[in-house]
This record gives structure tokens, sequence and C-alpha cells, in this order.
């Protein structure tokens, strides 16, 4: 009957593992859909309003930062690092001081950079309004 009970609650512990798992990589790939459409009409993209999820920050990695750099950014200890590929940015959604959703996102078509000259790499919602100009993403 214990190992019933022990088999019971582990199953629901991977379950709700997998749903929790399931859930960010979806949310992942409908925010890199809308991105990459947003980007192709030429229009505004206000990144608020293609988020399927709530966030307090969005900050913007450059290639090849170190988790350390990261940490250090973010205000708290996270342990990924962005691409060592100059064509991908790391892209970091921030939430009460956790990552709510992070996405490797390319600097180039059918992406556009989100680097710019200014080193501003944080963003609050209300700021978070781009402009495609020659396939860097001017803040507005």
């Amino acid at each position: 009957m214990v190992k019933k009970i022990y088999l019971a609650i582990i199953t629901i512990i991977v379950v709700g593992l997998l749903a929790v798992r399931y859930s960010y990589n979806r949310n992942n790939t409908i925010l890199e859909n809308k991105l990459i459409s947003a980007i192709a009409t030429g229009m505004e993209i206000d990144i608020q309003k293609i988020t399927p999820f709530e966030w307090d920050k969005l900050y913007v990695f450059e290639p090849y930062t170190y988790k350390e750099q990261i940490s250090t950014t973010l205000g708290f200890k996270w342990s990924r690092s962005a691409p060592s590929y100059d064509e991908l940015q790391l892209l970091v959604f921030v939430r009460q001081d956790k990552v709510v959703s992070s996405i490797t996102f390319p600097r180039y078509p059918p992406g556009a950079d989100f680097l710019t000259e200014s080193n501003s790499n944080v963003y609050l919602p209300n700021e978070a309004i781009f402009v495609n100009e020659n396939n860097k993403l001017i803040k507005k």
C-alpha cells in the first residue's frame, strides 16, 4: 500500500514537471513565431502585446555573454550563457526576479538585431516597443 502511495506521488510530480516544461517551451515557440511575423510586416513591434506571459523586464544579451555576466545583469544567479554564434542573441524575460521565459533569437532575417549602439539591454514592458530599420530593431 505504501509503495502505491509513493508511486502515485512520484507520478504526480513527474507529470507536473513535464506540464510546466511543456508550457515554457510552448510559450517560447509562440513568442518566437510572433516576433518573426511582426518583423516581417515592417510595422511597430510592441513586445508586451505579443508575449503570451507576464513579465517585468526584458534583457537582451549579445552573443558570447558569459553566464556570470548575465547573472550580474539580472541581479540573481542564472545558469545560462548567451549563444556562441554571431547570428544569435539571447532574450530573457523576468518577472519578480525569476526568469519566466528566454529565447535564442536570430539577429538576421527572419529575425532582427535587438542590440543597439546605446548599450542599453534592459527594457520595461512600456519601453519595449521597436521599429525595424535595416534589420535593426530600434527602440521607439
